[in-house]
């Protein structure tokens, strides 16, 4: 009799598959993968909505013609020059642009950075984590005190 026609035998394979593929949809990686791309989504599209998609156009538009005029005037100084200042500026006013959308944004997602450290943070407690600082603490200054003796050895002998 082979495993395939025992009926046990299926049910139990199916359900450790299904096991595994559940705890790879509960797995701290899965939920980090399908929370940032649904928030990813969401802050594209508001910020889409919360910014002037004109304006800013408008000034990559401005940008491009700048750097454009760097390229094809590298012979005149003053031209370069003063499209060096006009991308500076230029820069700033599409920082300037994408600032107040960037607010709207940045409450959200550091909301859900800390829900999600908090879900998924480190698991040790305090006080595990407490004894591993102090011996890791010991350990480095039993390693300071043997480097120190050996530069001393060292400056003694260089110094004879």
């Amino acid at each position: 009799m082979t495993a395939l026609s025992n009926p046990r035998a299926i049910a139990s394979h199916a359900a450790a598959i299904v096991a595994f593929n559940l705890s790879l949809l509960t797995s701290p990686l899965a939920i980090v993968i399908v929370a940032s791309l649904v928030v990813g989504f969401l802050m594209v599209v508001l910020f889409g909505y919360t910014s002037d998609q004109k304006a800013i156009g408008i000034a990559k538009d401005q940008l491009k013609a700048h750097l454009l005029a760097v390229r094809l005037y590298r012979d005149q100084i003053p031209v370069v020059m003063g499209s060096y200042g006009k991308i500076l500026r230029g820069t700033g006013r599409y920082l300037k642009l994408a600032f107040k959308p960037l607010l709207y944004v940045i409450i959200p997602i550091t909301l859900l950075m800390v829900q999600i450290d908090r879900y998924l943070g480190a698991t040790a407690d305090s006080s595990e984590r407490a004894v591993s600082a102090d011996s890791s603490l010991g350990q480095a200054n039993g390693r300071n005190r043997q480097d120190r003796r050996r530069v001393g050895r060292r400056y003694e002998r260089w110094s004879e």
